[in-house]
């Protein structure tokens, strides 16, 4: 080990880290988005990726399990009808 850390405390440190950050962000700005899949685990599960693609922001935004009408649906749930419609 060459920092004396677990592997359990990168975790937690990491999502210590993701939590504050998603809490703190801002999403207003947000006003042309590009959404796209992957896949992982050799090919059997998709992960559905939403990310800001406004000329002077690049960003992915949001990360959802599967990739069906249902995923992007929460997205547009947790974005909010007033920053949906915002959108070009």
């Amino acid at each position: 080990m060459v920092f004396a850390t677990s592997w359990d405390n990168v975790f937690r440190s990491v999502k210590m880290a993701v939590a504050r950050g998603l809490a703190h962000r801002n999403l207003d700005n947000a006003v042309a988005i590009g959404i796209d899949e992957i896949a992982w685990k050799k090919g059997l599960k998709y992960l559905t990726l939403v990310y800001q693609i406004d000329t002077d922001c690049r960003r992915l935004l949001w990360v959802g399990k599967e990739r069906t009408q249902k995923t992007q649906r929460q997205f547009f749930k947790e974005f909010g009808s007033e920053r949906t419609a915002r959108l070009d």
